[in-house]
């Protein structure tokens, strides 16, 4: 898998995501893995670092512009494709 999928992978979202979505994204994985929630486990504490660490390393590169992110199609051609197979089928 190449490192640009992978990034989209940790933070669980699809390619061509929103910057809030995104934002939002790391935000909740940055809240369930933030070391300090393992205090009671050094164990625990070490791993939640490293994927913290993951997790921001994939924000980063995502926010960086070094991974694509695709643009999704303008909403109006959306609307439009949809009216034309609405009127297609109306004829």
């Amino acid at each position: 898998m190449s490192s640009d999928l992978k990034a989209y992978e940790v933070l669980g979202v699809k390619p061509g995501v929103s910057n809030s979505e995104l934002k939002a994204a790391h935000r909740d994985l940055a809240k369930v893995w933030h070391p300090d929630r393992f205090l009671h486990d050094p164990r625990l504490q070490t791993k939640a670092q490293e994927k913290l660490k993951e997790i921001n390393q994939a924000y980063e590169q995502l926010l960086s512009g070094k991974t694509p992110r695709p643009v999704p199609p303008p909403q109006e051609s959306r609307i439009k494709k949809q009216f034309d197979r609405i009127t297609r089928f109306s004829r």
